[in-house]
């Protein structure tokens, strides 16, 4: 009798402990410090996720997992979000599309088809783009945006004029094909050929398409250095007049004589914001951009002053007697930039004027790579000149006077005294004047960085709330070439240097940046946080070694301190190594696409 009046109760604390003893898991972080990607400050929680998605947080004592990770002594955060990326440029190479770049600076969701290029080429479709990295798979997610500079090609190639009505509905359509097929917004390049050409009421008519399907714009701003505050009126006013939010890319106040001016755009941006302009800001945390490395001192007019024109120098190529498909061949076989960004079709469909021209510049091209020693050995040539010498450093002078010699720092230089001496430093060393100094490195081809950004300034736009992260980078063959190091070190170096050494940020809103931030920007509503419900896109960073290795005289070096990471749930980075997990999805407003999973 009182065994029966035990049964029902003994049932009932089985019902209630059972699924919590017996919930199968497929990845559970334990005891981590969690940074939710909100501002709110660590707490000490294990992490369990299942199907891709976070389940549950808390204390988790008798959960089980198929994979148990000792998160103790690590913060565990959500996946970071790069604003910024030609990750795109890539994706297509079997070779590159592991990304480890970004993987082990805790990126797991790049913004791509950046600076009014879109992240397919010109002649194909979004649909093109995911199919190919859909099939391929990819090992971080990916958002498409579709690019004003692209769309306005497709209609009317290099055109230095303002669309007629005609052109102007097609290059619409095109945005709102891109925007039906799963692109997140537009993005532009404003200085950027073909983009520079356009009004902005151009960009004005193309960004309200986005605004049906709940897109954003991301702009290269028109100019970043003298008219700074003019671009960000623009890009403000884009924003006003079209309802879409607006981001100001790879943020920068360029040139000396602009140091200073980054906190004026701030607080231009600030006001917008205020009154009800959705704007926001990405940066990279260098004080570099790409054309600082490996950057010629001389200008291209040191070069081409007293020289003959070169066209009775170019190659006799028959190109009139060549067809349209024949012509389209060459150039994409000696152009990489339009082998990447065209389809032979479109290209082949071109008006043969153009196709010409483009043939002839593709032999230049050649012919500058393979000649450049020859180059300076004519400049030396005419340096000897007493008038054409004379000329050439009055032109050397006044650029260095424009650029601030005091901002060149050499990397890599025959004359081992000179690395990492400013070029002041090293003509006073040489016994020269910065004139001659800049000759003497250009001649022996010396490495030499342009630091045409402030620190002042990259620490005022990291400190305002409505900044995020960006790389500007791409996916470098290991080794290869001297790519910026942002490439290799945007996000370790944020935390390492602007957050745990100088305290700049303080980590939350470090993270935040990195995380959170981004997505409200975007208008991702299921990542970007460690949340219940939300994709597992998870970072577990060991305070004590994360760090950015990269230089820019040795850029190739994988980021430490990225001890697991976490695509869409599937453990890709393990204990800092690479898992061959092909975990990552391409990100529509309506759909996730996964693109496969593998694991070698």
């Amino acid at each position: 009798m009182r065994t029966r009046l035990w049964l029902p109760l003994l049932a009932a604390l089985l019902a209630l402990a059972t699924p919590l003893a017996a919930q199968d898991y497929d990845v559970l972080l334990r005891g981590g410090q969690v940074l939710d990607g909100t501002d709110a400050q660590a707490r000490v929680a294990d992490v369990a996720i299942k199907n891709g998605k976070i389940a549950r947080i808390g204390n988790l004592p008798n959960a089980r997992a198929r994979t148990v990770i000792d998160a103790r002594g690590l913060f565990v955060t959500p996946g970071f979000i790069d604003m910024h990326s030609h990750a795109d440029w890539g994706f297509g190479e079997p070779e590159l599309n592991r990304a480890l770049n970004n993987l082990t600076q805790g990126i797991t969701t790049v913004v791509v088809g950046q600076d009014g290029r879109s992240a397919w080429r010109v002649g194909e479709t979004i649909g093109d783009a995911i199919r190919v990295w859909s099939a391929q798979g990819l090992a971080e997610n990916a958002i498409l945006l579709v690019g004003h500079g692209s769309v306005r090609r497709e209609v009317m190639g290099e055109a230095e004029r303002a669309p007629t009505a005609e052109e102007l509905e097609r290059m619409r359509a095109l945005v709102r094909q891109a925007m039906a097929g799963g692109a997140y917004g537009i993005s532009t390049g404003l200085s950027y050929v073909p983009g520079r050409f356009s009004t902005t009421e151009e960009v004005i008519a193309l960004t309200r398409e986005v605004k049906p399907y709940g897109g954003f714009y991301i702009s290269h701003l028109r100019n970043q250095g003298d008219q700074l505050l003019e671009s960000v009126y623009e890009t403000i006013r884009i924003g006003r007049e079209t309802g879409v939010p607006v981001v100001h890319s790879h943020f920068k106040a360029s040139g000396w004589q602009n140091f200073g001016k980054a906190r004026l755009a701030m607080e231009r941006i600030a006001e917008a914001r205020a009154a009800g302009v959705a704007a926001w800001v990405d940066v990279y945390p260098w004080t570099t951009s790409s054309d600082g490395i490996d950057v010629d001192l001389l200008p291209p007019a040191a070069f081409t002053i007293g020289r003959a024109d070169d066209s009775a120098a170019l190659p006799n190529v028959p190109f009139e007697t060549m067809s349209s498909e024949e012509l389209a061949a060459f150039i994409l076989a000696g152009n990489g930039w339009i082998r990447r960004t065209t389809t032979a079709g479109w290209l082949a469909a071109r008006p043969r004027t153009e196709l010409l021209e483009l043939a002839r510049g593709t032999v230049r091209q050649l012919l500058r790579g393979s000649n450049r020693q020859v180059g300076r050995a004519a400049l030396l040539a005419r340096l000897q000149d007493p008038v054409l010498g004379d000329s050439i450093r009055r032109i050397i002078g006044g650029a260095l006077d424009r650029r601030g010699p005091e901002l060149y720092v050499i990397e890599d230089a025959a004359d081992d005294r000179l690395d990492g001496k400013t070029l002041a430093e090293a003509a006073g060393l040489l016994g020269v004047d910065v004139v001659e100094a800049a000759i003497r490195l250009d001649l022996m081809d010396a490495h030499v960085t342009h630091f045409h950004m402030s620190e002042p300034d990259v620490e005022e736009i990291l400190g305002w709330d409505f900044t995020a992260i960006s790389t500007d980078g791409t996916l470098p063959y290991f080794g290869i070439g001297i790519p910026h190091p942002r490439s290799y070190g945007s996000f370790t170096r944020l935390i390492r240097h602007y957050s745990l050494d100088r305290q700049v940020l303080a980590l939350p809103r470090a993270i935040r940046a990195a995380t959170g931030l981004a997505a409200d920007m975007i208008g991702l509503k299921d990542r970007g946080y460690v949340k219940e419900g939300q994709w597992a896109d998870i970072v577990a960073l060991d305070p004590k070694t994360i760090d950015s290795c990269a230089t820019y005289a040795r850029p190739h070096c994988y980021s430490t301190g990225i001890e697991y990471l976490l695509v869409n749930g599937v453990v890709t980075l393990e204990r800092g190594r690479y898992t061959g997990a092909l975990a990552g999805h391409i990100l529509t407003p309506r759909a996730v696409i996964p693109t496969g999973i593998a694991t070698e």
